[in-house]
């Protein structure tokens, strides 16, 4: 090596350059394979780190990625940075001589002095003998030293181990069948997915298990086929360190897993095979909705419907297709039925059955799987009942089991028939018992009233039966209401037998007094029983007061106190049959008109002694028995100018107490033909007795005024009742505007009753009532299902009436009701009572019941503003024969009308030709009707002419009524049974039997033969009586919430001036 310096030329020796240049090569040679071998090392021992970390468990990505990034990056950072060290930077003579400083600090110092000085030109004056005598020295110095040994810090041979054991092991690792290569191959690719091979391997899996939520649960993990080795024992461990473990058993192991309720990672260890498992709880699947699509048999004619079938019965009828629709609470992933696929629809969280038939009761089982893999916790069960098509229930109301009535007589009741799937027809079907001559059939028919729709489940109808129209009399007959469904080949249902025994005119009179005579009979025994009470209560009277007040004579008298009210009940009960017998008597127009008035007045007198006399005489024998002993007697005290008036003489104290009596009596009306029983009055001796008074004892008090009132009592058991009243009450309901008087009063009985239970029930749950108000609310329910329907007559009444009338009153009211709803809302008030609202029921019944004053206060007008035709005006009194004979024709109206409405009603039922001969039979009694208006007219005009007598009002309203009849004769004719024909009856009616509204302040109570002040009432009441309306029908106007005023419906004017003229004839008769 040749340094120059200047023009010199300055050369090391020869054995300084070699060993330098050994020495640079030595050091480039150490440190690189140092950089090699600890490369190979780190790459070698990260395989076997990978190796090693695969067979205890799941070696991460990450972790793997930082082995190869390691060993990458001291291939890529650590080769290079040391090549550059100690092969770039130990290239220079004075590099090599600093480098070997570090190990032979002299030589160093004094090899890099050389070279510096060589290389320093500073000092130029130098000699070059001096440089090389320097030079020589040096290189004669370092002769000696090994520069080889002078490589800092060689650790290649620690390296050179290192990789050969790492090289060893790795080869050894690489041997391992599959194990080696697949730990490369992740090594090598950390990011790839190459799965850990393991000598236990476990069946594939997606590393999350869905459970149920809080259920104890089995994680079962099995063994793959191709598994290498099968450890007896595996283990779990999640959650805060619990742990479980499981034996082999059948290539799986179970580890039960405690009830979860949230996710949870579960780390398995089967030898040396390891898998986390995400552990997550989920609630089954359920149905959130099971829908039957039910179709039912074709004859029921039924669209298909759609019932919730979540509570696992179904009654279907047989011969119905059914069709399950479920939806669940997740996605599905699997579905059967009785464990067949195979016409299962799955979509999503939707199930689809296929279709089966129900000819016999059978169970279907639903299973299904949600898209996690969860069942539900047990099959889902159905059962289906296969039931048959019930036949239809028919009731019949309005209709005693037993019944005498005339052939000529129009029975009216009411029908109604539920069926479970439609009411198809409803019907009459009747049959004699008897034959009027031996030896022919017994006569039976049959006929319909209503006829339904497929789905109308319940049918009601009006039904009417006349013996005469169907040739029936004097015989047994036994009748029955029937119900058809539309099940072909099906038996009909039937009501009850009612027996009806069918007489003519002649018969019927017979068995009236047969009747009669075993009533007057019954009522002539009260009376003797009354008579011996009497006597007894007489014996009592005469008592003193000493004696009243002992024991067994209070025990007597409260003994008579309740015989008086056993009788007075026997009577109660004697006076409805006789109101029954005067209603039966009434339609017979044979019956003996002296014998039927005779009766009638014994009907009324009995029927106020029941209710008001007799009760009044129990009172105060009650208060005798219970009234306080009498005390001692008081000594007798000097009479004193203070106590003159007290102190009056005794006798004219009776005379002023006789007279005030008198007048008392006086003031009283005296009933009519009141029979009196002999008294004795004894004058008083006007003297003072010696002895002094005793004190007066109440209970001798009570027992006389209880004598006295008894003694009226029997002096007025003869007189005589309103024998009209019973048919007048009938005739009068067929008004409108007591039709709907009488619907307010229903709605305010509903509410009363109501109000009654209301503080013991409100609020209370329908189902925690009592028994006995659960029959109350049944009844209340039955009474409102009346006046619903009553109500829905008027309205189809009053429309056909104001077709015909064009009134403004009726329009006004017809309107409202519409507007209103009445008869829908009406109707609803049931379902509530049901639910027991009893506070909105009794809310909405008074706003009804004052919603019906209020129409027939329109109707009537304020007044009389629209009834000034009800005025009887100046005329003169109808003959009372006159007047009974238009009450019948009024009753034969009012039926006809019915006969009417339920010939329409059975219309689309029954052929046309039986329609024609029902219209035709409707025909002929309504002419019958119109020629015995004409009679009566005929009658009237005659009396006119020869008598002079003025009935102009009454032949107007008789015209009218003719009129409306004639109209209807023409329609049914036709024939026509709709709302014009049923207009027409209805202005017959409204003409025959017109509203009167009374002025206030009249008469409309008392008793005697002047009720209500002498105005004739108390006989018009006897023929109210034989038309079967009277007094107690009569709805008074009334107030919100109150009862207030007197206006209330009356006969016309006429008729009852000419039955005050005729009972004052009867009276006068008596008094004779």
């Amino acid at each position: 090596m040749k340094i120059e310096q200047g023009d010199l030329q300055f050369e090391l020796p020869s054995s300084l350059r070699t060993k330098l240049e050994d020495f640079r090569r030595r050091v480039w040679f150490i440190k690189t394979a140092e950089a090699v071998l600890s490369i190979a090392a780190l790459t070698t021992l990260a395989f076997l780190l990978v190796f090693l970390f695969d067979r205890w468990g799941e070696t991460p990505a990450w972790l793997r990625g930082s082995l190869l990034a390691l060993s990458l990056l001291s291939l890529a950072l650590g080769l290079p940075l040391k090549l550059y060290r100690w092969v770039w930077r130990q290239r220079q003579l004075t590099q090599l001589a600093r480098l070997l400083s570090h190990d032979q600090p002299r030589a160093g110092d004094r090899l890099l002095g050389v070279i510096e000085l060589v290389q320093n030109r500073t000092d130029i004056q130098a000699s070059p003998q001096l440089c090389r005598a320097a030079i020589q020295q040096v290189a004669d110095e370092t002769e000696s030293v090994d520069f080889l040994h002078a490589v800092p810090h060689p650790r290649h041979r620690m390296w050179a181990k290192l990789a050969a054991v790492g090289g060893v092991l790795a080869l050894g690792a690489l041997c391992v069948p599959h194990a080696g290569v697949n730990a490369l191959q992740r090594f090598l690719l950390p990011w790839a997915a190459i799965p850990r091979y393991t000598f236990t391997k476990l069946a594939e899996g997606d590393g999350r298990m869905p459970v149920p939520l809080g259920e104890r649960v089995t994680m079962v993990m099995s063994l793959a086929p191709d598994t290498l080795r099968r450890p007896a024992a595996g283990s779990a461990q999640f959650g805060q360190g619990i742990a479980a473990n499981a034996q082999l058993v059948d290539g799986q192991y179970a580890f039960e897993l405690p009830p979860l309720s949230e996710p949870v990672t579960v780390s398995v260890a089967i030898g040396d095979a390891r898998r986390q498992i995400e552990v997550v709880p989920l609630s089954r699947p359920e149905l959130r909705a099971l829908l039957a699509q039910i179709e039912l048999p074709e004859y029921l004619g039924y669209p298909e419907y759609e019932r919730d079938a979540r509570s696992g019965a179904l009654s279907v009828v047989k011969g119905s297709r059914v069709k399950l629709a479920a939806t669940a609470s997740r996605s599905l992933q699997f579905a059967a039925v009785n464990g067949e696929t195979q016409g299962v629809t799955l979509n999503g969280e939707q199930v689809t059955t296929p279709e089966f038939g129900v000819d016999e009761s059978v169970s279907h089982e639903l299973v299904w799987t949600d898209s996690e893999g969860l069942a539900a916790r047990s099959p889902f069960r159905l059962q289906l009942r296969a039931v048959d098509d019930k036949a239809p229930a028919v009731q019949c109301e309005n209709l005693p089991f037993e019944k005498v009535v005339l052939d000529e007589e129009t029975i009216t009741f009411e029908t109604k028939a539920t069926d479970d799937y439609g009411v198809k027809t409803i019907g009459v079907e009747w049959e004699g018992v008897t034959v009027r001559t031996p030896g022919e059939p017994l006569p039976r028919g049959e006929y319909a009233l209503a006829g339904g729709q497929h789905d109308a489940t319940m049918l009601a109808a009006a039904g009417t039966f006349t013996p005469k129209s169907l040739g029936l009399t004097n015989q047994a007959v036994e009748m029955r209401v029937y119900a058809e469904d539309y099940q072909p080949d099906a038996d009909r249902s039937y009501s009850p037998v009612y027996r009806l025994f069918v007489l003519d005119r002649d018969q019927h009179l017979v068995w009236l007094t047969q009747q009669l005579e075993q009533w007057e009979r019954q009522a002539l025994e009260v009376r003797d029983e009354e008579e011996r009470l009497l006597d007894t209560n007489r014996e009592l009277s005469q008592m003193s007061a000493e004696e009243l007040d002992q024991e067994p004579v209070r025990q007597q008298i409260a003994r008579q106190a309740a015989a008086e009210r056993a009788n007075a009940q026997r009577l109660n009960g004697l006076t409805v049959r006789g109101e029954d017998l005067v209603n039966q008597a009434m339609r017979n127009t044979e019956f003996n008109e002296d014998t039927l008035e005779k009766w009638a007045r014994v009907l009324k007198v009995l029927k106020q002694l029941s209710q008001n006399n007799m009760p009044s005489v129990a009172n105060r024998l009650s208060a005798a028995a219970n009234a306080a002993k009498a005390g001692p007697p008081k000594k007798q005290i000097a009479p004193s100018v203070q106590d003159g008036v007290r102190g009056r003489p005794a006798e004219k104290q009776d005379e002023e107490e006789s007279t005030q009596d008198q007048q008392e009596q006086n003031q009283k009306p005296r009933p009519s033909g009141s029979l009196q029983l002999p008294t004795t009055a004894l004058p008083s001796s006007g003297k003072q007795k010696p002895q002094p008074p005793q004190p007066p004892s109440p209970a001798a008090q009570d027992v006389q005024v209880a004598v006295e009132e008894q003694e009226k009592l029997l002096a007025e058991f003869n007189s005589v009742m309103d024998e009209l009243k019973q048919i007048l009450q009938n005739l009068q309901g067929s008004t409108f505007v007591k039709r709907l008087k009488a619907a307010g009063d229903a709605e305010l009985t509903i509410a009363s009753s109501l109000h009654a239970k209301l503080p013991s029930s409100f609020g209370a749950p329908a189902v925690e009532l009592t028994e006995a108000h659960q029959q109350m609310i049944i009844q209340l329910q039955n009474k409102q299902s009346d006046t619903s329907r009553d109500v829905r007559l008027i309205r189809e009444d009053m429309s056909a009436y104001f077709d015909r009338t064009r009134l403004d009153a009726f329009k006004q009211v017809l309107d409202e009701m519409i507007e209103s709803k009445v008869v829908r809302r009406s109707a609803a008030l049931g379902d509530q009572m049901e639910a027991n609202r009893a506070g909105l029921v009794i809310a909405q019944a008074e706003y009804w019941a004052d919603q019906f004053d209020r129409w027939a206060e329109i109707i009537a007008g304020p007044n009389n503003a629209n009834c000034s035709q009800c005025k009887g005006g100046p005329g003169d009194s109808l003959p009372p024969a006159i007047v009974l004979e238009v009450l019948r024709i009024l009753k034969a109206e009012v039926d006809l009308r019915e006969q009417t409405r339920v010939a329409e009603q059975s219309r689309p039922v029954v052929e046309a030709d039986m329609y024609a001969r029902a219209a035709s039979e409707l025909h002929g009694t309504q002419g019958g009707l119109h020629q015995r208006v004409q009679l009566v007219m005929d009658q009237l005009e005659r009396l006119q002419v020869d008598e002079g007598k003025d009935y102009g009002n009454t032949l107007k309203q008789l015209r009218i009524a003719r009129g409306a009849m004639s109209d209807a004769v023409a329609l049914l004719q036709e024939p026509q049974t709709g709302p014009p024909t049923i207009a027409a009856e209805t202005e017959a009616i409204e003409a025959l039997l017109v509203t009167k509204r009374m002025k206030p302040g009249s008469g409309s109570g008392g008793g005697g033969a002047s009720p209500g002040g002498g105005t004739g009432e108390g006989q018009a009441e006897v023929a109210s009586a034989l038309a079967g309306l009277g007094e107690q029908q009569m709805t008074e106007s009334r107030e919100v919430h109150q009862s207030t005023g007197t206006s209330r419906a009356n006969i016309p004017a006429e008729f009852q001036s000419g039955l005050d003229a005729y009972f004052s004839a009867l009276d006068g008769q008596e008094g004779g």
